[in-house]
């Protein structure tokens, strides 16, 4: 397969054409056009739509209609189906709909149907400028590195990873989308430029790769992500502001990241964390992480071991080592007799009837689980920990909307059970009386298990 020809709009090569329309049209009768700002790219527009198919539910898509087709066009059915097989195997990939073609005359145009979500990890960024939690942001990454696993094992490369090219589900989970110029590779020879800030030195420059090492592009853009959202900052002071040519300054001259921990003190409590972002963040390939999977394994025995960097087993024999071994193997087997399963939640609920209030009501957030702590996040960014088996957490919307509740029961081991809860909040609770919402739907609960998520390596 040939690599894209085509690059975005930030790149430092020579300007692109115009688009043709100001947003994708199409004659496909099954998807409604939504009348809101269509997301203009390097490689296509993408509009909002309501599929038809589906008018009870009002399941709303997204439509990216392809800018460009090449001269030596390659079959966009076989390039969907790609797609299709790794969001099926992944899910950390956005999730295919439908794709179709229509013949306008002197070109055919192509439509990818995906699913609509309308949050960015950008977004995200953008509200949480001291970064998330840590553990948050650990999940975050071992999502996005999941989905990486899933391109690499096809021998294929995004090239283009970027906060906006990751949407966040209600729960967070992350989704990487924008595959315009997703490729295998057939060539050491690098498509140049792309996004300033996140393309790394190999890239910008349009330098060649030794192909044994060439899904380690996918990885410095990684860590630069994880840096954000770590501690809200670019790893190399780069901002929006600044220019393409600054950013491949810094490449040129390989300027050393900075640390985390040196803009966030708690990361320092956290062994491994800087470590790990020294390996993705080095600007020669060959020195970097050696592939998407090790990461995603260095993230999750970094999240593991916790803010004390040692494993539950070690926790157990230093807290017993003063004893007789008689002693500490009763102790042993008592540990790991209370800490084999999963802590679990008994509830987490809203005191108030329908999962529906108005602005400025007093409310509370009842939980009881079985676990050593609980952390409750609450749809801000922020963490907040609590002792015990069971408690109250009180709630004061200020605004119109769903208000996401997040709450981790974590056990001594370090397992961690998650639910979910949304509450919709209306200019007054009177307003909740809606024959419509169906009692109790105004309340949306899930139960994942944050150690089941999706194998994709």
């Amino acid at each position: 397969m040939r690599v894209a020809k085509v690059m975005t709009e930030t790149q430092i090569m020579p300007e692109l054409p115009p688009l043709r329309h100001a947003r994708a049209e199409w004659r496909n009768p099954r998807y409604e056009y939504m009348w809101e700002p269509p997301g203009i790219g390097g490689f296509g527009t993408v509009c909002k739509a309501r599929d038809k198919n589906f008018p009870q539910n009002q399941t709303f898509v997204a439509i990216k209609h392809f800018r460009y087709v090449d001269e030596d066009e390659r079959p966009f059915e076989e390039q969907v189906k790609r797609l299709k097989s790794l969001s099926d195997d992944c899910n950390n990939v956005v999730k295919v709909v439908d794709f179709f073609s229509e013949n306008n005359g002197d070109c055919v145009n192509h439509f990818l149907v995906m699913e609509w979500i309308g949050t960015s990890l950008k977004d995200l960024i953008n509200r949480n400028p001291n970064g998330l939690a840590i553990i948050e942001a650990l999940d975050l990454a071992i999502g996005i590195g999941k989905a990486l696993c899933a391109i690499h094992a096809q021998d294929l490369d995004h090239l283009d990873l970027k906060p906006a090219n990751v949407l966040l589900l209600e729960d967070r989970t992350p989704r990487l989308i924008d595959f315009g110029i997703m490729e295998d590779l057939g060539t050491t020879q690098l498509p140049r430029g792309l996004s300033p800030g996140y393309a790394p030195r190999e890239q910008m420059l349009g330098l060649t790769i030794d192909k044994k090492i060439k899904h380690r592009i996918d990885l410095f853009p990684l860590g630069v992500i994880f840096f954000q959202i770590l501690t809200g900052s670019h790893p190399f002071s780069f901002t929006r502001k600044d220019s393409a040519t600054s950013w491949r300054d810094i490449l040129v001259r390989q300027v050393d990241p900075r640390k985390a921990s040196e803009l966030r003190a708690q990361i320092a409590a956290w062994p491994g964390l800087d470590d790990l972002l020294s390996e993705l963040l080095r600007h020669s390939p060959g020195k970097r992480l050696e592939s998407s999977i090790a990461a995603v394994k260095k993230f999750e025995r970094i999240k593991l071991r916790g803010a004390t960097g040692l494993t539950w087993l070690q926790r157990s024999f230093r807290e017993c080592y003063p004893y007789s071994l008689a002693t500490v193997s009763a102790a042993l087997i008592t540990i790991i007799a209370l800490t084999d399963r999963a802590p679990t939640i008994q509830y987490f609920r809203l005191n108030h009837p329908g999962g529906c209030a108005g602005i400025g009501e007093n409310l509370k957030l009842e939980w009881q689980a079985t676990a050593a702590r609980v952390e409750i996040f609450d749809g801000q960014g922020s963490e907040h920990n609590f002792a015990g088996s069971a408690g109250v957490f009180p709630v004061k919307p200020s605004k119109t909307g769903d208000m996401i509740y997040r709450m981790q029961a974590v056990s001594s081991k370090g397992k961690r059970t998650l639910k979910a809860l949304t509450i919709h909040v209306v200019d007054s609770s009177a307003d909740c009386v809606n024959p419509n919402r169906g009692g109790n739907s105004g309340v949306k609960v899930s139960d994942p298990d944050l150690w089941q998520l999706a194998k994709c390596y």
